[in-house]
């Protein structure tokens, strides 16, 4: 095996999380035994070189680490020193597209069949961007850039059913530190194309009791989540109101992920009856098709005339906030006082900051 084929080796047995060494790599990826220490030794250092000539922005400690305890190297970030996709790897992405479209039927949900077609698209972007035979990508496809923390998805749902508590090495956006948080890991949210882990801080990890309270939870977004190792026990028999509380209804209330003024009663759940009156059919069919959400209840609808009145049971938020800012000259809030309040005041802001502007 040359070392360009070793290298791609080395790459894609650390981005699988098998920790390969200089002891175990010969087994792990088939090369031959004769391969020499020195060999190997020379691979790891050039691939860091390569690595720190892909990723300038990031320091030497986040490209390629050594672990003592599994004996191999692991990437702390989610890299790749090889991602060119080669033919193979196209005639496998066609492949599954082609075994799934005969499962179609099978796709009962709106989300399953959106993630089918988006494969699909991806599949036929590869090909045409290889020299196949269309003269330009007939898909074009929204990018959503790297989701990290997604190769840590497996791991924390495992967790979850365990109810096994985690240690997160995180970086809260903004940060260069990475901080340590020993959390009992409850539910996965997706969010505009994004995953966030709902989480019970834990003091340490041999608590002895344990009671869940809504607000003592905290949300981390995956993406920023750089490491994680799980503890051995379940908290199952520690928890004493595992009966009451269920984490799947935390978000039942909230358009979108964040939460806030949870032990208050200024935040509380409140009616909001929304108007929709225009001219554009456009807006009445996106409101009718899209589920903005799940607590929508319409109380009156006209195709003719394109009006449409609804309410939805919600906490004020804001992501609430700017969709009835980005939908505002159609939709008309017709909520409590308490809501139509808050509205106007961010109004009220937004309409001062550009009162200095001829």
């Amino acid at each position: 095996m040359k070392q360009e084929a070793r290298l791609k080796k080395w790459d894609e047995l650390i981005r699988q999380k098998r920790y390969p060494g200089i002891q175990n790599f010969c087994a792990l990826s088939g090369a031959e035994r004769t391969v020499s220490d020195r060999t190997l030794e020379s691979d790891i250092r050039e691939l860091k070189r390569i690595l720190a000539s892909k990723y300038t922005s990031l320091e030497s400690a986040q490209l390629l680490k050594y672990s003592r305890s599994r004996g191999g190297y692991y990437y702390p970030e989610s890299i790749s020193a090889f991602t060119e996709i080669d033919s193979r790897d196209i005639r496998n992405l066609q492949e599954l597209s082609r075994s799934l479209s005969g499962f179609t039927h099978l796709f009962v949900t709106n989300e399953a069949k959106n993630a089918f077609y988006k494969l699909k698209a991806i599949a036929k972007l590869e090909e045409s961007t290889k020299g196949q035979d269309a003269l330009w990508n007939p898909v074009i496809y929204t990018k959503e850039g790297a989701r990290d923390g997604q190769d840590f998805f497996d791991e924390i749902i495992h967790s979850i059913e365990d109810l096994c508590a985690i240690t997160l090495q995180y970086r809260a956006f903004g940060k260069k530190q990475l901080k340590k948080h020993l959390v009992l890991p409850l539910v996965i949210k997706e969010w505009q194309n994004a995953w966030y882990l709902l989480a019970c801080p834990l003091p340490d990890p041999e608590i002895k009791r344990l009671r869940l309270k809504k607000d003592e939870l905290q949300l981390f977004a995956l993406n920023r989540i750089q490491h994680i190792s799980r503890e051995s026990i379940s908290l199952r028999p520690k928890i004493v109101n595992l009966g009451e509380f269920n984490p799947a209804t935390y978000f039942q209330n909230s358009f979108g992920v964040f939460r806030e003024n949870l032990s208050t009663s200024e935040n509380q759940p409140e009616i909001l009856k929304l108007m929709l009156d225009t001219a554009d059919a456009w807006m009445y069919d996106y409101i009718k098709r899209t589920p903005i959400h799940p607590t929508v209840h319409i109380l009156s609808d006209d195709p003719e005339k394109n009006y449409l009145r609804f309410t939805m049971d919600l906490e004020w938020s804001p992501e609430l906030e700017a969709f009835l800012l980005q939908f505002s000259p159609m939709l008309k809030l017709k909520g409590t006082v308490k809501a139509v309040k808050k509205f106007r005041e961010r109004l009220k802001r937004i309409q001062d900051s550009y009162s200095d502007l001829n």
